[in-house]
């Protein structure tokens, strides 16, 4: 269950009418601040504390927080819903500044000193504690600098993860604490996997070359007062190439902050680094799986719910997926799940018809859609429905049964029990069982079982599963 706070104050409660939202939507990415808008009307109890920049608002999902951001902008409409919109917790690095610099040392203690300088200027609420720092360099020895003023969230990105160390950086909320990690790789594998028949419901694949390079003008630090080149060990040339992909699709230098090395201090080393780079993960396409599934956990809270960060078994045989895939963003549709949209992937392919990482030799795709539907199994968006219909247990169910059995007709004398089992599903059950049985089949469809005699077609259901009254 998913509930939203404002501060100390509820403003969202999945099964209290008086704390609603309309459309609230969380966003999350990898090393990125993620997002959440909604819209709330004056008829929410908690109206009044959602504020611009504070409170800090928080996602809590089975009494453990996702996401913690602040209201940047909201949009008033006709009916005074106030639609807002709300940036997640790394963007407030975007709140400090670091002064110009020079550092030298390892990379953990570069990552603690923006940190705590970051720390040093900002109110309490808007602070993280110095989490795990798995990147690592050779020789443990970095050399970074800035000779101007630049905000916290430009010096990590730059300086950091987009640096040529690489890594990610994510946040993690403790019960102590607000941390920010900088890990080489996610570790964590998730236990609930994504698989074709069960709980994908469409699948799409993004091929992507717009940052496919095939050469190079590397640059290291700056040595006598100059920037570090590879003239010297490469024939006079500032520049690589590789030769073959560049007669297969041109010549493509990598842009500047693709190309940088700030602790590389002699030619050779920048060398190597930049040839590496140069015919490995440069000369690469992006294939980026777009799925869009089901979080079983919505329906079985004995199933771990699907995490940011984590990476996915996802096995589909009709697409020639089997691996894991990391879960690098989610739209999760908080009122709505069976919307929800995951986004896995990156793999990296080399030009050369290199197997992506993570897949298997592809089969071949079936061409009737009958074979998806009956011989695979295929989950369609109508299924996934009424897959979740369990999940949405509200207090108003009693009422909404009761009308219900009030327009069947049920006899003044005849009296009904109805639960909701372990199981989900719905059951209305009559004191005198030969009387009638009332209860919802696996696919959520209400059924009618009623006695003998003249009655005993008196209530239907057609091939669609609409419920008739048939009057005699």
């Amino acid at each position: 269950m998913i509930t939203i706070k404002c501060g100390e104050e509820l403003i969202y409660h999945p099964r209290h009418k008086d704390l609603r939202l309309i459309a609230p939507r969380l966003v999350l990415e990898d090393n990125a601040a993620g997002s959440l808008d909604f819209t709330i009307f004056n008829d929410n109890l908690n109206y009044d504390c959602v504020k611009k920049l504070y409170p800090v608002i928080s996602v809590i999902r089975d009494g453990k927080v996702i996401f913690k951001g602040r209201a940047i902008a909201d949009r008033h409409d006709f009916y005074n819903g106030r639609t807002v919109e709300v940036e997640g917790k790394l963007a407030f690095f975007n709140d400090s500044y670091v002064e110009p610099f020079s550092f030298q040392g390892s990379p953990a203690d570069f990552f603690a000193m923006l940190i705590e300088n970051h720390n040093a200027m900002v109110m309490p609420w808007q602070r993280f504690k110095v989490g795990r720092v798995t990147v690592q360099d050779k020789n443990d020895y970095i050399v970074r600098s800035s000779e101007r003023m630049i905000n916290t969230w430009t010096a990590l990105k730059e300086k950091c993860f987009a640096s040529g160390l690489g890594g990610h950086i994510c946040v993690r909320y403790e019960t102590d604490g607000d941390y920010v990690d900088w890990l080489e790789d996610y570790t964590k594998l998730s236990s609930q996997s994504i698989r074709f028949a069960e709980n994908i419901i469409s699948l799409s694949l993004e091929v992507d070359a717009t940052e496919t390079y095939t050469a190079i003008r590397p640059v290291g630090a700056e040595v006598d007062g100059q920037k570090l080149d590879i003239s010297s060990v490469n024939g006079g040339k500032t520049y690589l190439v590789n030769e073959e992909k560049a007669r297969e699709f041109g010549i493509i230098f990598a842009p500047e902050e693709k190309s940088v090395w700030e602790d590389v201090t002699l030619p050779e080393n920048l060398l190597k680094k930049a040839r590496i780079r140069l015919e490995n993960t440069m000369v690469a396409i992006n294939e980026t799986y777009e799925i869009k599934a089901v979080d079983l956990h919505l329906t079985d809270d004995r199933i771990e719910a699907l995490n940011i960060c984590e990476y996915v078994p996802i096995k589909s045989k009709p697409h020639g997926i089997d691996g894991s895939f990391l879960l690098s963003k989610a739209e999760v549709y908080i009122d709505a799940p069976q919307e929800s949209v995951y986004y896995l992937g990156v793999s990296r392919r080399v030009f050369s018809d290199m197997k992506p990482v993570g897949t298997s030799v592809r089969d071949p795709i079936p061409k009737k859609v009958s074979k998806f539907e009956n011989d695979a199994g295929y989950i369609s968006e109508t299924q996934a429905g009424m897959l979740l219909s369990k999940y949405a247990k509200t207090d108003e169910v009693e009422e909404i049964v009761r009308v219900i059995v009030a327009q069947m007709g049920i006899n003044a004398g005849q009296s009904c029990a109805f639960e909701v089992r372990e199981d989900g599903h719905l059951w209305l059950i009559s004191d005198k069982e030969e009387d009638g049985r009332f209860y919802l089949n696996e696919s959520g469809h209400l059924i009618i079982s009623s006695g003998t005699g003249m009655d005993a077609s008196r209530y239907r259901i057609d091939s669609n599963g609409h419920l008739f009254y048939k009057i005699t």
